[in-house]
């Protein structure tokens, strides 16, 4: 009776793997600054449906496609991390999750995904 239990339980786990992309994973604290830093963000903010960027100064300075300016940082757990200096949010500090896929990226507030779009570094 236990083995036929078995097929089920390895479709299942089957059917995670599959649904989960391999190349998706966290970015890690030391590369993610080194990926951002003098990078723009570009891509769709997900709540309002509309186009968004971000630029990333190598000295932490932050800004947006809103006109809003801030600093960044990533923390120890590997999240991008932000403060904006003006706006509505201007003192309040969010960390966010940011998976990467092949050239793409997603940004999530806790489970929602707030942002998606691509990375783009300037040329050395």
């Amino acid at each position: 009776m236990k083995f036929r239990k078995l097929p089920i339980l390895t479709a299942a786990v089957s059917l995670i793997l599959v649904a989960t992309p391999l190349h998706a994973q966290p970015a890690e604290a030391e590369s993610l600054s080194e990926r951002l830093a003098g990078a723009t963000f570009q891509g769709i903010y997900i709540r309002a449906g509309t186009p968004y960027t971000l630029n990333f100064g190598r000295d932490g300075n932050l800004s947006d496609s809103a006109g809003r300016t801030g600093r960044w940082w990533v923390n120890d757990e590997g999240e991008y991390c932000r403060e904006w200096e003006d706006g509505p949010m201007a003192g309040v500090e969010t960390c966010m999750e940011m998976i990467f896929h092949l050239n793409k990226v997603a940004i999530y507030s806790g489970e929602d995904k707030v942002l998606e779009g691509e990375i783009i570094t300037p040329a050395e």
